[in-house]
């Protein structure tokens, strides 16, 4: 090929990138399914003003026709997103805030792991992703009863899922389906009774009681508690003759302030660089006679990676019937001191799902149940 076709072919290509960064864009923003949120900047779009019917209302039709299109320019959400990105690896203090979104009334919500999209509906797997996790899942199961264990996934819902009025009135009316819902929506009757969503439990009585922190992304006792008698129900239905404790005495409402000069909240508002000052409420479980005591992982397990007496751990009581492995997350903290009351022994591991791990116990320790226990908002994480 000479110089002169060489140049040739220089030329065109050049004016077909300059068109297309010209024009792609706006065909993208002409073409595309609109939508009047944005996830990466947490807010609502501008909507099309309505052509003015009058003279005097064509003085502002023109400004918010410019509004309209500087929000909904054509792969704006991409460049918003990989700014934010950029900024994140440099400025560790701008990563933070940006997972941050602050609802009515002083609730903030955590927005990390594309939880914003997945709340609207728009982070579903596809059908190949979802086969994936439910095979993954029945493969658990069907291993584990094979060897006379039961197995029970638990799902403690994000806070959005739970207190979704307080996130703002333009994300409840673009809310859409969730991962979680999606996963539930292709489980048999089988499959159910091993797998325990514990949103419904939640928002019987979130009107009734202080479930999440305002500050934080976790529950709070009486959250975990509710969240205790879902499980509780499950597992004496799994082992008939099998009863758990109940009779857990609480504190009267305690109310703290939240301030940036004290860092005295939750995870939410130590993220954030500056907020308003504002109260939250909530209960606290009354301290009780523990036959159940914390002791340091006596078994050899391989890929124990944090430290580990704060991460791995195992408790024992006498009373108890039935022995377990706990994989779990943050969001058992607050269940352990009552789960632990019930049973024999229990192993807890603070990471996701190992069956090497369970091999490897299977000499030394019988387990009756395997519990995994993963918040809503990592669901498919085991598949990448």
């Amino acid at each position: 090929m000479n110089s002169k076709v060489l140049n040739i072919v220089f030329q065109r290509a050049l004016i077909t990138i300059f068109f297309i960064v010209i024009f792609g864009p706006s065909l993208k923003m002409i073409f595309e399914d609109r939508t009047f949120i944005s996830v990466a900047e947490k807010r609502s779009l501008a909507e099309l003003p309505s052509f003015p019917e009058n003279f005097s209302q064509i003085q502002g039709f023109f400004p918010k026709v410019d509004t309209y299109l500087s929000d909904h320019f054509g792969f704006r959400e991409w460049m918003v997103s990989r700014y934010q990105v950029e900024v994140g690896k440099r400025f560790k203090d701008a990563s933070s805030v940006t997972e941050v979104l602050k609802g009515l009334d002083n609730w903030y919500f955590f927005t990390g792991n594309e939880m914003l999209k997945d709340f609207t509906g728009r982070d579903l797997k596809n059908s190949d992703d979802l086969k994936r996790w439910i095979d993954s899942f029945r493969e658990k199961k069907k291993w584990l009863e094979e060897r006379g264990i039961r197995y029970l996934f638990l799902v403690p819902p994000n806070k959005i899922s739970v207190y979704s009025e307080f996130v703002g009135e333009q994300w409840v009316k673009n809310r859409g389906m969730s991962k979680l819902a999606q996963i539930k929506s292709s489980l048999t009757a089988a499959d159910s009774s091993s797998f325990l969503d514990l949103t419904p439990a939640l928002l019987k009585e979130n009107h009734l009681d202080i479930l999440y922190y305002k500050s934080d992304t976790h529950w709070t006792s009486y959250g975990a508690f509710l969240a205790y008698q879902a499980i509780a129900d499950t597992i004496e239905s799994m082992f008939p003759g099998v009863r758990f404790k109940r009779d857990f005495a609480m504190t009267p409402t305690i109310t703290r302030r939240c301030e940036v000069k004290n860092s005295n909240c939750g995870d939410l508002t130590g993220m954030l660089l500056d907020y308003e000052s504002f109260e939250e409420s909530y209960r606290e479980f009354l301290p009780f006679p523990r036959c159940a005591q914390k002791q340091p992982l006596t078994y050899e397990l391989s890929n124990l990676t944090k430290s580990h007496n704060q991460s791995y751990f195992q408790t024992s009581c006498q009373h108890g019937q039935l022995k377990a492995v706990v994989f779990r997350d943050s969001f058992f903290g607050d269940l352990e001191p009552y789960f632990s009351e019930n049973f024999k022994e229990v192993i807890y591991l603070w990471k996701g799902y190992d069956q090497n791990n369970i091999k490897e116990l299977l000499s030394t320790f019988e387990p009756d149940i395997i519990i995994e226990e993963q918040v809503e908002r990592v669901l498919y994480w085991n598949l990448y």
